[in-house]
């Protein structure tokens, strides 16, 4: 061995005593902060998705921008969902994928006057124990004309889970 290899092996192991002599665990500074998404579309950021859903006369103004993922898989599939005010002041709900360097795509849409609103998921949920989460996003666990209608993901603090119809509040199997 020479020289050099015996000062390298000398400097890793003093770098490396610390973590030894705390019984090898790691702490929650070395974990990265930020985690991507790991499957399903690419998602826009929220500033694409708003220049997207104004740009594409989708909306003429948006409230807001939310990533939301389904299946409550946190670093699955998501979407970006945008909430914006249509051109007759009708408020809208849109699903976005892609970026602008893949191109940004439509999944679905609707209009929330059309769906029950949280308050009265909730209050359809009661019976079935405490709601931890719940978020509207297209439903991408089935095939053919109800593949991305949007549904209601609703989970329990038992970690339970419902998918409800958003317009009649049905659950959905």
């Amino acid at each position: 061995m020479t020289t050099m290899n015996r000062k390298i092996g000398i400097c890793v192991s003093l770098m490396l005593l610390p973590w030894f002599a705390s019984g090898c665990v790691s702490s929650e500074a070395d974990v990265p902060k930020h985690q991507e998404q790991v499957t399903g579309p690419v998602v826009p950021s929220a500033e694409e998705g708003r220049k997207f859903a104004i740009n594409e006369k989708l909306v003429t103004s948006v409230k807001e921008t939310e990533i939301v993922y389904t299946r409550f898989l946190e670093y699955g599939p998501q979407y970006l969902m945008v909430r914006g005010v249509d051109a007759e002041g009708r408020e809208k709900l849109i699903w976005l994928s892609g970026s602008s360097s893949t191109g940004i795509r439509v999944i679905t849409e609707t209009f929330t006057e059309s769906l029950l609103a949280e308050s009265k998921i909730r209050d359809l949920m009661k019976d079935q124990g405490e709601v931890e989460e719940m978020f509207l996003a297209p439903n991408d666990r089935v095939q053919g004309k109800d593949r991305n209608q949007p549904l209601w993901y609703v989970k329990f603090e038992d970690q339970q889970v419902a998918y409800l119809n958003p317009v009649t509040g049905e659950q959905l199997k």
